[in-house]
């Protein structure tokens, strides 16, 4: 797979405002404009570093740098360990941002963030009245910090822990069949070793996810993956991305 290829997008936003290309180096992925990938900390989730993803032999990776919030891969936890596999059409969560890993994109982003006014920094984000609807929708739902009411969100989730039983073949295993090789012969087949040894990988990460079938597995990670979103308060969409550009525009430099 050529990775020079491949995007990061972000879900229910237009490419040509948030977008970039993964290349061959590691790179850092959090809220601090510093960061190669600025995530816009929209739901006060994003770490000033939160993550680095890079590429190695195997393929690409993701790591989560010990945050709070944690990072999911399609439903499956990854923090409390070095590096996850990360491939093309994966759906990345980040602190309440759905991050897709796609192969192309027609309309790359035309603005970087770095070049943009310090939207992010905690006095531009507790400006109440240059905040246009949706910010304070999320502010008032408690998803998005404001002044006085600047409260720690409680990132846990009700699956997180479970995954983090998981052995790091039992996880990377567990990211395959998030991917669709759900069957004990592919999942053989993606990691070189015999079916039989496959059926035993899966029972054991069945035993620690506290389920007991393909079909219980399929459902825990739908609801891992829908769980994250609300936590997130639904996750980021258009409007929400033309009020962080007005917000931006409104913000002096430096």
């Amino acid at each position: 797979m050529n990775w020079r290829r491949a995007f990061l997008v972000m879900k229910n936003v237009a490419w040509s405002k948030w977008s970039y290309g993964l290349n061959s180096g590691t790179v850092a992925l959090g809220s601090d404009p510093a960061c190669p990938i600025w995530l816009p900390n929209v739901f006060g989730g994003v770490a000033a570093r939160h993550a680095e993803t890079g590429l190695d032999k195997a393929g690409r990776w993701l790591w989560d740098l010990g945050t709070v919030a944690g990072t999911a891969i399609n439903g499956v936890w990854i923090d409390g360990r070095s590096r996850a596999s990360l491939k093309i059409a994966d759906l990345i969560w980040i602190g309440g941002l759905e991050i897709v890993v796609v192969s192309q994109v027609p309309e790359p982003a035309r603005v970087q963030p770095a070049e943009w006014p310090s939207l992010l920094k905690e006095q531009a984000v507790g400006q109440a009245s240059s905040l246009p609807n949706s910010f304070s929708r999320h502010r008032q739902a408690g998803s998005l910090p404001h002044g006085d009411e600047n409260k720690p969100l409680d990132w846990s989730q009700p699956y997180r822990e479970r995954f983090r039983k998981l052995t790091d073949t039992e996880l990377e295993i567990t990211l395959e069949f998030s991917r669709g090789n759900i069957h004990a012969n592919k999942i053989a087949e993606c990691f070189g070793f015999g079916p039989g040894t496959a059926k035993v990988h899966l029972r054991a990460i069945y035993a620690k996810l506290g389920v007991h079938s393909e079909g219980d597995l399929q459902m825990l990670l739908t609801k891992s993956t829908q769980e994250s979103s609300i936590a997130g308060g639904g996750g980021i969409n258009e409007e929400l991305c033309e009020s962080i550009v007005m917000l931006m525009q409104s913000v002096p430099a430096g």
